[in-house]
């Protein structure tokens, strides 16, 4: 029978002893690497630690094999036996899942034997996707996965050098701008479209090689989270997302424009006041580790300084994994409970410069995080499954500076206003092509009662991408309290300028001192005239069954906030405690909810019964917890709870 492979999907546990090294090795330290390894005790170790999965690295960054069945790599020169497949058998005796790792970026022996097609410094060199190298990086997928049982493969530094000028440059170049390449680049939108579509080539392309060879065994990417350059609309070609850093909103967001089972995420114990807000969130724990050494694991052999020192993980990580092991019944195919959702289209960069996503993902940061503290931990579709989404149960979507949809994705969102959902736009969301090209008004605007045409047009600045923390506070205080957009706001924040064609104006903006922005607002057709210097800065207007709500500037998140409060959209969840998160999961095909409770604290909780069916306690992690009340009322559960604990679970059916 041949072997099944056991994903990431299932599994809560995984660590990488990561051989990676830091620096440029003299032979007689690197022929010392895995001489001594021994894979029973490599396994054992990892069971004995309450792992449930190990990510074994196939080609570090050495540029050295640790699988002996290769023609494509050349093997770490003093290695004993085979590391990686006798470490995967091990593994598997004693019930664990094995993930191969392949370097993509910072192969440093590659590197330094093809300069040509390479750029940065010696630790960390970039290497031409378009160049050779990519057929060695194939081949070596293909051997991996015909000659060993892995459990799932993952992919690491993924960039494109700017410098390379191969015969595969020069030739997707011309494919791309139908254009001779210059020796240098023409300006840098003609460099950042090269880079990503370098990048984005070489992930479909090892996921159509990886599909080829073993259908069954699931593919992810590092640097393909949103943060570096990789075009993350390629979500259809990897099976997992990964999270390299514990990140509340990372989670929810990557959950969900990915959206895939779970999301395998970093560092969560380094970091468990997060960690385990993303493990109720949806996330699978994993951390990375220094082991480059004589066996591979960390020993006092280690070859540079480790971050921890060997005993930690029996004392400290061994003890953290055995209680995910226990919460894991509470973690497993369940689902957060919201009725919001954010539209993320990645086409929206275009129009940004240096086709960044800084200040885009700072505004969607500043609206979720509000939500999620107040007990709505909103759900992120990306428009590339946006039409196969069902939206049933969604009271509103928010487009925040969301440009690029497509025609048919346009109308998902014109259907759902006219089916009775609030659709809320705000700042120049819906004003841009996918390419980046503004638009002569918004996509809907004939939904929206307010046109920009004839509006002065700018590249969007790059900003800090520094979000307010005092000010999400300020925010989650808003929903709390039911605050609807006040009538007037003087405030000299930047704002959309637009003409009011139907609806009404429910909120202004005037410009602190009086003055008045560039390309101000002109009431034509009937439209009440706003007099002096007010714009209009919240505006509705009603589309079929529902409405559609207009938020002029993106600078003022907090204003989303008072329009799902206008809009009577209220949270499943009302959690008061603006010191501790809870967050309320579905069981996926169960008539069952969790509560996770991820802070000390006191709770005072309101569940409303459309999105919680359960009338009861049925159980409790840890078991037997105290100080809970329970109180049903016509229309919402009320619990009363003082958790004594970092994490706690209450089972509700």
């Amino acid at each position: 029978m041949s072997y099944v492979p056991k994903g990431p999907a299932d599994y809560f546990r995984q660590i990488s002893f990561d051989m990676n090294e830091k620096q440029v090795y003299a032979d007689s330290v690197l022929d010392t690497f895995l001489s001594e390894q021994d894979p029973v005790k490599y396994a054992a170790f990892c069971k004995k630690i309450h792992l449930d999965a190990a990510l074994l690295q196939a080609l570090p960054q050495a540029g050295y094999a640790t699988y002996r069945q290769t023609t494509v790599n050349t093997v770490y020169p003093g290695m004993k036996g085979d590391f990686f497949g006798e470490t995967l058998r091990e593994l598997h005796k004693q019930g664990l899942s094995g993930f191969g790792y392949i370097g993509i970026g910072w192969i440093m022996k590659y590197a330094n034997e093809h300069p040509a097609y390479t750029e940065g410094d010696k630790v960390h060199p970039l290497i031409c996707l378009n160049s050779p190298y990519r057929d060695r990086v194939i081949a070596t997928t293909r051997e991996v996965l015909n000659n060993y049982p892995v459990d799932g493969l993952r992919y690491d530094i993924l960039d494109q050098p700017s410098t390379c000028r191969c015969d595969s440059c020069k030739k997707l170049y011309q494919e791309l701008f139908h254009d001779t390449m210059p020796a240098r680049w023409v300006d840098w939108q003609h460099e950042e479209k090269f880079r990503i579509e370098s990048i984005s080539r070489i992930v479909r392309d090892l996921y159509a090689v990886c599909k080829a060879v073993k259908p069954s065994v699931p593919v992810w990417q590092n640097w393909f989270q949103g943060e570096d350059r990789a075009d993350i609309s390629d979500v259809n070609y990897v099976d997992m997302s990964y999270l390299e850093f514990t990140d509340p909103f990372r989670e929810l967001f990557l959950n969900g424009v990915f959206d895939k089972k779970g999301i395998i995420t970093g560092k969560v114990i380094e970091n468990p006041n997060m960690g385990w807000k993303c493990l109720a969130l949806g996330g699978h724990c994993y951390s990375y580790f220094a082991s480059v050494g004589k066996t591979g694991l960390p020993d006092g052999d280690t070859s540079f300084d480790r971050i921890v020192p060997p005993d930690w993980f029996e004392k400290t990580l061994a003890p953290f994994y055995a209680r995910v092991q226990e919460v894991q019944p509470y973690l497993e195919d369940t689902h957060p409970v919201t009725n919001v959702a954010i539209v993320y289209d990645e086409k929206t960069r275009y129009h940004y410069d240096q086709y960044g996503r800084d200040e885009y993902m700072k505004l969607l940061r500043e609206i979720t995080l509000p939500l999620l503290g107040a007990g709505n931990p909103v759900r992120y579709i990306s428009n590339v499954h946006l039409t196969t989404t069902s939206l049933d149960g969604y009271k509103a979507l928010i487009l925040p500076e969301t440009s690029g949809l497509s025609a048919d994705q346009l109308e998902v969102i014109r259907q759902f206003a006219a089916k009775g959902g609030a659709v809320v736009v705000v700042g120049d969301a819906l004003s841009y092509t996918a390419g980046g090209q503004p638009l002569s008004d918004f996509a809907l605007a004939d939904m929206m009662g307010v046109s920009r045409k004839g509006m002065p047009e700018t590249l969007k600045p790059v900003g800090t991408g520094v979000s307010d923390s005092a000010g999400m506070l300020r925010t989650r205080m808003l929903l709390q309290r039911g605050q609807k957009p006040e009538p007037l706001y003087t405030v000299d924040s930047p704002f959309t300028a637009v003409t009011v064609n139907g609806g009404r104006t429910i909120s202004w903006i005037r410009r602190a001192g009086g003055s008045q922005q560039p390309g101000g607002s002109r009431q034509p057709g009937g439209g009440q005239q706003p007099g002096g210097s007010k714009q209009p800065l919240v505006h509705i207007n009603r589309y079929g069954n529902g409405c559609v709500y207009y938020i002029a500037s993106s600078a003022m998140p907090q204003l989303v906030a008072c329009v799902l409060n206008d809009a009577g959209v209220r949270s499943p969840l009302r959690n008061d405690n603006v010191n501790g998160l809870a967050v309320l999961t579905r069981k996926d095909h169960e008539n069952e909810w969790v509560l996770h409770l991820t802070d000390k604290g006191k709770y005072s909780l309101v569940i409303d019964k459309k999105y919680c069916g359960a009338s009861a306690i049925a159980a409790t992690f840890p078991a037997g917890m105290k100080n809970i009340r329970l109180r049903s009322t016509p229309d919402a559960l009320l619990i009363e709870v003082n958790n004594e604990n970092d994490y706690s679970a209450i089972v509700l059916r």
